[in-house]
């Protein structure tokens, strides 16, 4: 077992702010990422209890991880807490991706047990290849600059400790302890966006330039400190274009916009984007609102509940 790799792993968990002691809630599907997450926690003598969810999407080879990890728990001593959940019912009821519905339950039930148990994060096994197909995800699919910032070390109670770390670099470190683990076939998956990154955009990358993903999370990592700070300039101007009104103020408007200040200021169409979106109000607002802005006297519009 490598010291540097005990190291490496150590201050990754110091910089999501865990202190030695702490009780940590490991989440573990069986795969290669979060069996290290757990060989790890144990080679450096972490505080850590485990969690695991089945939802049953793939048979007697979701059992078949359910068991995996049941049985590595019971080898090492540690405590299990495991939950079979029902991802394609709420998947239907929300109009949701199974993966998204999957990851909803999963987050929830992580969050119940960890309360539960009284432990301090929960910790999950994202990675550097991680954060890179989710900034490629982010840069085809959102239109909010704030999104490409991606994952940070600690978001609330959730901590990646391994985020510094390259899925070759997972591999060799179980290769060279002799940990086992489990493959999930519906990683392979070409009807998952995230799956087709994976295989074949960031392998593409790399035979473009070694170190692409590497240097696109890297990526991630900076636009990040950037997102935070345009985050916080927009919402300070949002309270000198956003007035927010009582249900009961009389004319019957959730909020009002003053179209001037949107004009005067900088992050003015983000802020009036980002405000559209979050509501869900009409498509054409934002062109209305634009058109009235330019006018000078009593520029105003409101939109109430009726269009929520």
């Amino acid at each position: 077992m490598s010291r540097d790799n005990r190291d490496r792993f150590r201050k990754g968990l110091g910089k999501c702010g865990v202190i030695d002691g702490e009780l940590v809630l490991a989440t573990c599907s069986g795969g290669p990422d979060s069996i290290l997450l757990l060989h790890a926690l144990k080679s450096i003598d972490a505080r850590f209890e485990v969690a695991h969810v089945n939802f049953k999407l793939r048979g007697e080879e979701s059992d078949g991880d359910e068991a995996f990890v049941r049985n590595w728990c019971s080898e090492n001593g540690v405590t299990l807490h495991c939950e079979t959940m029902d991802a394609s019912t709420l998947a239907e009821k929300t109009g949701k991706g199974i993966q998204d519905a999957a990851r909803v339950l999963r987050y929830e039930y992580f969050e119940e047990v960890k309360n539960q148990i009284d432990a301090r994060a929960v910790a999950v096994a994202h990675h550097e290849n991680d954060q890179a197909e989710t900034l490629i995800l982010h840069l085809i699919r959102s239109t909010n600059p704030s999104a490409l910032g991606c994952m940070p070390n600690r978001t609330g109670d959730v901590i990646r400790p391994m985020l510094n770390w390259t899925r070759d670099e997972i591999i060799a470190w179980l290769k060279e302890d002799g940990v086992e683990y489990r493959v999930d076939s519906s990683n392979k998956d070409g009807k998952y966006t995230r799956n087709r990154i994976s295989h074949e955009v960031l392998p593409l990358l790399e035979n473009i330039r070694t170190g692409a993903t590497v240097h696109l999370a890297g990526w991630a990592n900076r636009l990040r400190v950037q997102a935070n700070a345009v985050d916080n300039s927009m919402s300070d101007a949002s309270r000198d274009i956003v007035e927010y009104c009582d249900l009961d103020s009389g004319d019957g408007a959730l909020c009002k916009l003053d179209l001037h200040a949107i004009g005067h200021s900088i992050w003015g169409d983000l802020v009036l984007d980002r405000l559209l979106a979050k509501r869900g109000w009409p498509i054409g607002s934002r062109e209305e609102a634009l058109i009235l802005k330019r006018a000078t006297v009593g520029a105003h519009i409101s939109y109430g509940p009726d269009v929520l």
